[in-house]
């Protein structure tokens, strides 16, 4: 939510993940206070919560609190999609 303290310290850290890896990670900022039912979709109880999911939509990881730039490239790659650097043309 943007009414939350560590929500609000996320919104960098994603805008530093779309800006490095362009098209290689969609990157999503739901605010479940608005929309409850995406809340839901995900079990998302606490937050910020950050789900990472894998290209086939599986989830790799959940993580609940403030959570760095780094700290979630190196989620993607502990699980085996290590993130594609470069924030070229989304075009096919």
């Amino acid at each position: 939510s943007d009414r939350c303290t560590s929500c609000r310290a996320m919104i960098p850290v994603l805008e530093e993940l779309r800006g490095a890896h362009g098209c290689a990670l969609d990157v999503q900022f739901v605010d479940v206070w608005d929309t409850p039912t995406e809340g839901e979709r995900f079990g998302v109880t606490t937050i910020p919560t950050q789900v990472l999911l894998a290209p086939d939509g599986r989830e790799l990881t959940r993580h609940t609190g403030f959570w760095s730039a780094d700290a979630i490239r190196a989620a993607f790659a502990t699980n085996g999609h290590p993130l594609a650097s470069g924030a070229g043309s989304c075009d096919p």
